[in-house]
């Protein structure tokens, strides 16, 4: 049989294990992530998230452009940029 939904029990069962389908329906039914919503608008305060903007790693793009760089990681750089393959 094609059909899932349909369930075909034999002649002369009187009981079945719906473990399964349970299973499956409260699984498909628990959304994959869980978010706070102070997360998603942003008003969500905490010490945690304090210490951990104080401990990220900087990303040297962000910073001012201060930093003197070797010329040849600039033009490897260029050519990662350059080159949309």
């Amino acid at each position: 049989d094609d059909n899932e939904e349909l369930l075909i029990l034999p002649h002369g069962e009187y009981e079945f294990n719906i473990a399964q389908y349970v299973y499956e329906m409260l699984v498909l039914s628990l959304p994959h992530r869980r978010v706070h919503p102070g997360v998603e608008d942003g008003s969500l305060e905490s010490d945690v998230l304090d210490k951990l903007d104080e401990l990220r790693v900087s990303n040297p793009e962000e910073e001012n452009n201060t930093n003197i760089t070797d010329p040849r990681w600039d033009a490897l750089k260029k050519l990662k940029t350059d080159n949309n393959l």
